[in-house]
């Protein structure tokens, strides 16, 4: 559940009828977010998590979700599945509505789309230093950017729209992991944190992420995605300093990693 019981079925029908009025996914969060209703991650009370504005993805990932017409799934969605059981909280007619409007959207909806190219390489792994929201993928002049919109912040504290080039990041993380996923710069990046020599187990790992980067010269965009979350990543991109911290959790934890590059 992204959103628990109380002022769950106000939100959610919010959503659905903005969404059902050819509101952008963008424009709904927005208006959530001005209005001052607490954003799902808010909601859950997540430990260390900082107040942040709703997200496109939030209100896609509300739009998508069949328990809110009554439906049961297989899986869980990242929260409680007993906040509402299966009672529905919108008409299934509705939720039908909203499911054939993703479904033609998707086709033909991306400029890589005919390729199968994954256009945005660190969906998911990118977010804003100021809110710590996850950055958007938005596509502009013929190249993918990442954006932090946040049209009800202070203009003190975080501009209306925070953006970095996707290319800005890509290049200087390649050369760090190039770097970096190696015996030698394992060994000089453990030394500068106080962390202890590498074990025999962590340097198998990094050897053999350091052969799937070696690969990657002649490989695809999906592939180079694929190998980025593999890497277990997270970026913060501080715009004022124009700087990417950058975590690695390679094997869920067995070796962590962390710099701060400058793009």
């Amino acid at each position: 559940m992204l959103v628990p019981d109380g002022s769950a079925a106000t939100v959610v029908q919010r959503i659905f009828e903005e969404y059902l009025a050819e509101k952008s996914l963008q424009n709904i969060a927005d208006g959530l977010t001005s209005d001052g209703i607490p954003s799902p991650g808010v909601r859950r009370g997540e430990p260390g998590r900082r107040a942040a504005g709703w997200s496109k993805g939030a209100v896609r990932s509300i739009l998508v979700n069949p328990r809110y017409a009554g439906r049961a799934t297989g899986g869980g969605d990242g929260g409680s599945s007993a906040a509402i059981g299966c009672r529905p909280i919108i008409p299934a007619e509705t939720f039908e509505r909203v499911d054939r409007i993703f479904a033609a959207r998707r086709v033909g909806s991306t400029p890589h789309a005919a390729t199968g190219g994954n256009r945005y390489l660190l969906r998911g792994m990118m977010r804003c230093a100021r809110c710590n929201r996850l950055m958007q993928g938005t596509w502009n002049n013929g190249e993918s950017y990442y954006r932090c919109r946040n049209p009800s912040a202070h203009s003190t504290h975080h501009p209306r729209n925070v953006y970095l080039r996707e290319q800005a990041v890509v290049d200087p993380l390649l050369s760090w992991l190039g770097a970096t996923l190696t015996a030698r710069g394992l060994s000089r990046t453990l030394s500068a944190s106080g962390a202890p020599d590498a074990g025999t187990h962590q340097l198998a790992v990094v050897d053999a992420a350091s052969r799937r980067l070696r690969r990657l010269e002649s490989a695809s965009e999906e592939e180079h995605a694929l190998f980025f979350r593999s890497l277990g990543m997270r970026l913060t991109y501080a715009d004022a300093s124009r700087t990417l911290r950058v975590k690695l959790q390679l094997e869920s934890g067995v070796l962590t990693l962390r710099s701060e590059l400058r793009v």
